[in-house]
């Protein structure tokens, strides 16, 4: 397996105001090649194996994102490792990394839930509990030009169950709506709604 390691100078420097790039021609390592760069940065690796399985899963890039903390910088910057610094160690941040996003995803996804659900209702109780009143709507057409580009994308099952059962098709009941809205639509049906209909503190 071949990764690009990213090594030397950074793409874009900055001097005397004016922007200087360069092409990005950095060699591609093995895996072999990895380890051997970095233990020739001071990183102790302790088990050889342990680390190639893991920069087997990881891209090589993504992994030394987290080293920049471990690196010595009582000079400028060489990509050397401050002492005693160990593979096993930067995999720890990572893996810290990764179970707090996994934690902000979680929270994410509920947040999102629940704010679909609530336009929904709201929109139910400002429009006299009409599923289809946005389709009558002077500002709600770009919008729903959006919708019925989503819907016709849809591969969920509930939307093809909707568009063979039902003679309302393609007009969507709102509260099926907000389902496959994207966050990008969904946000600007938010922008174009009464302050009834986006408030959360029902």
């Amino acid at each position: 397996m071949y990764l690009i390691v990213p090594q030397g100078l950074p793409l874009v420097a900055h001097s005397a105001g004016f922007l200087f790039m360069k092409d990005y021609n950095n060699p591609a390592l093995s895996i072999n090649d990895q380890i051997k760069l970095l233990q020739s940065r001071g990183l102790i690796i302790k088990d050889i194996n342990y680390a190639k399985t893991v920069l087997e899963k990881l891209n090589y890039y993504n992994f030394s994102g987290y080293t920049y903390i471990f690196e010595d910088k009582s000079n400028k910057r060489t990509h050397n490792f401050s002492n005693n610094t160990t593979f096993e160690e930067i995999f720890e941040v990572f893996k810290y990394d990764v179970q707090i996003r996994q934690l902000l995803f979680s929270c994410i996804s509920y947040i999102e839930i629940f704010m679909r659900n609530i336009i929904s209702r709201n929109f139910l109780d400002v429009y006299n509990n009409d599923p289809f009143a946005n389709y009558n709507l002077m500002k709600y057409n770009n919008i729903n030009n959006e919708i019925n580009k989503e819907v016709e994308r849809s591969k969920e099952i509930f939307i093809n169950h909707y568009k063979n059962e039902y003679l309302n098709y393609p007009k969507i009941s709102i509260w099926i709506i907000v389902e496959i809205m994207s966050l990008g639509t969904l946000s600007k049906f938010y922008s174009s709604s009464e302050k009834k209909i986006t408030n959360f503190d029902n």
